[in-house]
């Protein structure tokens, strides 16, 4: 299984609140409330924008399992309904959302995708405005046809740019566009 690791909420708490081990507390509720063995898991990101394209990383590496290159979406998204998972109906329940002080809230079936936006983001808001989140594992299938491939290798590859223009006193904008 793939499981995807995130925050959700809002990504100016950061600046006052550093995320701590809410989306590594998440897929761990998640994977023993659907009691699935993480070590021979895969993880990956559900956005690759924002702050959400490395936690799953740092949760690979924490867990010691490997990063699926690819994400849910190509870009950011503001809510979990826009994931390709929830657009190619697959659902993306049971889900698990978790705080700083160790609350969990597993959410284990939703009528519409729309439904566990709707349950989430009001726990979220009490949850601080930050939460780790975990949505329904994908298998090898269903990652191989609802994943935007290749995004983080992208990202890397951007970044890889910025930086080799700023060594060389190049236009980092004008790098990262090619």
């Amino acid at each position: 299984l793939a499981f995807d690791a995130s925050y959700m909420g809002a990504p100016t708490v950061n600046v006052e609140m550093l995320t701590s081990e809410g989306a590594l507390a998440a897929v761990r509720a998640l994977a023993d409330h659907m009691h699935a063995d993480l070590k021979s898991s895969y993880i990956f990101s559900g956005e690759i924008g924002g702050g959400n394209g490395m936690e799953h990383m740092v949760l690979a590496s924490e867990l010691g399992i490997p990063v699926v290159d690819g994400d849910l979406m190509g870009r950011a998204f503001p809510c979990l309904q826009h994931t390709t998972a929830a657009i190619y109906g697959m659902g993306i329940a049971p889900a698990a959302l978790a705080d700083h002080l160790g609350n969990i809230v597993v959410v284990p079936k939703v009528a519409q995708p729309k439904w566990l936006e709707d349950i989430m983001r009001p726990v979220c808001a009490a949850m601080g405005c930050t939460a780790g989140l975990a949505l329904r594992p994908l298998t090898g299938a269903e990652l191989k046809r609802v994943c935007v491939r290749g995004t983080v290798s992208q990202a890397q590859a951007i970044g890889a740019a910025i930086l080799a223009a700023v060594r060389e006193h190049r236009d980092p904008v004008a790098a990262a566009t090619k």
